[in-house]
């Protein structure tokens, strides 16, 4: 019997025994026995009632609540896959078997590159699916027993207890990372990840859990900040991971102190010769340690997001100087690269705009340079460039070839140019398949309209072979290194055309 009918129940008794009362002429009354037997009733149904109310169900309660509580102590509450601390007690447990049995366990940490973009830009919600999807991607690897688990935010672990030979094991690894080569479709839209996976095993990286996590962790920052898929962790990592978190720190301090200049590469146009355009490029002079290559510093700028304030320091400092040049000279145009998180700044518009307002540039002689892999998101990345094009603002792709783009999308884009990428054009007389490449890429864009510089010209037969395909422009050390301000202006801007 339930709470409120027992309640009911003992009222109708309590008023019943009151009933008795009333006609009760001595002790001996046949009524007051029975009053005292109602009694007696409704007080124990009230007791029940009260025991129900305040122990059983409580305690009901209280055993949910510890079940709830368990759950979120073992599992990740957006992908639903077990955390951190179950993946400690599973390493334990394999890392045990293993020493009796003489295995070796693999750790694999998997970084979802550009996460945290990709969620600041299309929302939580859509970040929350993402990782929900991706780690019921990698559970459906079926080449080997794996277990998977979600760590903070955006990286997972995976561990491999079950192989005999290294052979296998890197098999294992790269299948499961080929899991994310397909293009994820969420909410009707398309978009391309990529993965960065540092590995670590036992017994060689680790005797403890904590320890064999640590080093894999290690092993993936070492692989993000070198443009790697996967990277096996070594001792030596431990000194580079220090060694990028002293640049990151420098970076900071090299911003206020104005350690970073540009240097600029003329564009030239290849029918005519002359000097139509200039790329800027970022330089950092550190103090202590002399010229930093930015092959050492962007990608840790990128990774610590410390590349917005620099980015938008070089795209002033290159409208600032081209202006200068344009009223001591003439109109040219300049080139500058955005990065993907200043692509994905949702006040990008607006910090172009006041930088040519307070540069008093032409839009028109500002070109903007993206990468193919910059756009995460196609749908939001053309009304970003929809806005920027409605500036007066030229648009450029970076490194054309190397990333995702197909045609079907690139018809879409507001773009005016596409640049070659010097991988191509490096060893174009030496690789049948790039002069095909070459070919087939400037005649799309004149198809598509669209202007193409090839980057990397470095010899004459080069250049030869560019002109014969009706190339625009090239740019390279064919032309001309990188230069400081003084230097570009003494040797192109005092003379019309490029001898």
């Amino acid at each position: 019997m339930n709470v409120s009918k027992n309640l009911i129940l003992g009222m109708i008794f309590c008023i019943v025994s009151q009933g008795f009362i009333l006609q009760i002429q001595d002790v001996s009354d046949l009524s007051f026995t029975l009053s005292m037997i109602f009694q007696l009733l409704a007080y124990l149904i009230f007791q029940e009632v009260y025991f129900n109310l305040y122990v059983t169900i409580p305690l009901e309660r209280q055993t949910v609540t510890r079940e709830q509580l368990n759950y979120m102590a073992h599992f990740n509450e957006v992908t639903g896959l077990p955390n951190r601390r179950s993946l400690i007690l599973h390493l334990r447990d394999c890392m045990h078997s293993a020493y009796s049995e003489n295995r070796t366990v693999g750790l694999l940490v998997i970084n979802i590159n550009r996460f945290k973009i990709i969620n600041d830009s299309l929302g939580y919600q859509f970040g929350d699916q993402l990782l929900k999807t991706t780690g019921e991607r990698i559970k459906q690897y079926r080449g080997g027993k794996i277990e998977v688990f979600s760590l903070d935010s955006d990286r997972y672990a995976v561990v491999l207890s079950e192989f005999v030979e290294t052979k296998l094991l890197n098999r294992q690894v790269s299948e499961i990372l080929q899991q994310f080569k397909e293009p994820l479709l969420l909410k009707d839209r398309e978009l391309y990840l990529t993965p960065s996976a540092g590995i670590s095993l036992y017994p060689f990286d680790g005797s403890s859990p904590e320890e064999l996590l640590r080093n894999a962790n290690t092993a993936l920052h070492f692989a993000k900040d070198h443009g790697m898929d996967l990277n096996r962790y070594a001792v030596s990592m431990k000194r580079e991971a220090q060694k990028s978190l002293q640049i990151e720190h420098d970076i900071r301090k090299g911003l206020k102190r104005g350690e970073f200049y540009l240097e600029y590469q003329p564009q030239i146009d290849l029918r005519t010769n002359e000097v139509v355009g200039v790329e800027a490029l970022v330089r950092w002079q550190h103090p202590v340690k002399g010229t930093i290559s930015p092959a050492d510093f962007i990608p840790i700028a990128e990774e610590s997001g410390l590349i917005v304030p620099l980015g938008e320091w070089v795209l002033q400092e290159a409208c600032s100087q081209n202006r200068k040049w344009q009223q001591q000279y003439r109109p040219l145009s300049i080139s500058v690269n955005l990065s993907i998180r200043q692509f994905q700044d949702v006040h990008l518009t607006d910090r172009i705009q006041r930088v040519l307002l307070d540069t008093g540039l032409d839009p028109t002689c500002l070109e903007l340079e993206i990468t193919e892999s910059t756009m995460l998101d196609f749908d939001q990345g053309i009304d970003v460039l929809d806005r920027i094009k409605k500036l007066g603002v030229q648009i450029s792709i970076d490194d054309f070839g190397t990333g995702y783009s197909s045609l079907h999308y690139l018809k879409k884009l507001p773009i005016d140019r596409l640049k070659i990428d010097q991988s191509f054009v490096r060893e174009l007389m030496e690789d049948r398949s790039n002069k095909a490449i070459v070919s087939t890429i400037t005649s799309m864009a004149k198809h598509l309209q669209l202007k193409v510089t090839a980057e990397g010209v470095e010899n004459e037969e080069q250049l030869l072979f560019l002109q014969e395909q009706h190339c625009h422009e090239g740019q390279g050390y064919f032309f001309s290194k990188p230069l400081r301000s003084e230097d570009f202006e003494t040797r192109f801007l005092k003379v019309a055309v490029y001898n």
